[in-house]
């Protein structure tokens, strides 16, 4: 098992995960260095040759030395302190779910990942009461320069359902399938939009550094309140599902935030959420894990208010 951190400004996600992919390919098939042994730093004690056809022999694995001056050992030094004090903040909680996934939605003709951004609603709205501000991160690799764009999962469906999965709501079992399937199709069509460069989050950032260039002094579009609060991000999500990845994470992009990386294999769910001292992540996560049963119940005709 081997963890992979890295910095998010040069690239993203899907960047990484061919790292990952590829690296987890080849140790798999190919799980021994040649010329490595028990002494390699790389390879594995004990570990036996493989056949012949196994990559080259003799390969030469050396130790890389760096010369560093006195600066640069004290900047490196400032920068562990500093990464050491913003890890020490950060909280990590996870969560693994087998009662069903990705199998069972696409039987159901829902669409996973939907499926999981409208439980990421309900549970926010179970732990306040509310709605705010999500990110959903969207690949745009399809165009040349491409990065991202968000979705913003957070919708008046998604609202409406939240409302109806409260326990108090009069809402049946129909009521709330009806509900869920809407939140489906909503998804599916932000989803879309924003992967074919229908997304307007990336065009307002275009025209806000465009009008800094051109030197306005005021622009009341982004001087606006409701701008700023579209862009104060409580819930920052993403996903990378793969063979090859066990759980993947980042912090939460605001102070009050969370940073929620989920997953959907074939017949499990996960979360792994960050976040600083004002949230509860772990409160969160067991109204997380109920929202995945009731939606189940709800999918199965029955209705876990009763």
């Amino acid at each position: 098992m081997a963890a992979v951190n890295f910095e998010h400004a040069w690239g993203d996600g899907v960047a990484i995960l061919r790292l990952v992919n590829e690296l987890y390919k080849d140790t798999t098939t190919t799980p021994y260095i040649p010329g490595g042994g028990g002494g390699c730093p790389f390879g594995f004690a004990g570990a036996s040759p493989p056949p012949p056809s196994h990559g080259k022999e003799g390969v030469p694995l050396n130790r890389l030395e760096f010369k560093l001056s006195e600066p640069l050992k004290k900047v490196i030094a400032d920068g562990r302190l500093a990464t050491e004090k913003a890890a020490n903040s950060l909280s990590i909680n996870m969560l693994e779910y087998h009662q069903y996934g990705k199998k069972y939605l696409k039987k159901m003709n829902l669409s996973p990942d939907a499926i999981l951004q409208l439980s990421l609603q309900i549970a926010y709205y179970r732990q306040y009461k509310g709605c705010v501000p999500t990110y959903e991160s969207c690949s745009t690799a399809a165009f040349r320069h491409g990065r991202t764009e968000t979705i913003r999962s957070a919708t008046m469906a998604t609202k409406a359902c939240s409302e109806a999965f409260e326990r108090s709501h009069p809402a049946d079992v129909e009521a709330m399938m009806k509900l869920i399937k809407e939140c489906v199709v909503w998804h599916s069509k932000l989803v879309k939009e924003a992967a074919t460069g229908q997304g307007f989050d990336r065009h307002l950032f275009a025209l806000k550094n465009l009008a800094k260039e051109e030197g306005m002094v005021t622009t009341p579009l982004f001087e606006d309140p409701a701008y700023s609060y579209l862009n104060h991000i409580i819930l920052s999500t993403s996903t990378l599902s793969s063979d090859a990845v066990l759980v993947g994470g980042f912090a939460p992009v605001t102070p009050d935030g969370y940073g929620v990386g989920y997953g959907v294999k074939d017949d499990s769910l996960g979360c792994h959420l960050t976040t600083y001292t004002t949230r509860d992540g772990s409160e969160y996560l067991k109204h997380l894990g109920q929202v995945w049963t009731d939606l189940y119940d709800v999918m199965n005709g029955k209705n876990f208010k009763k």
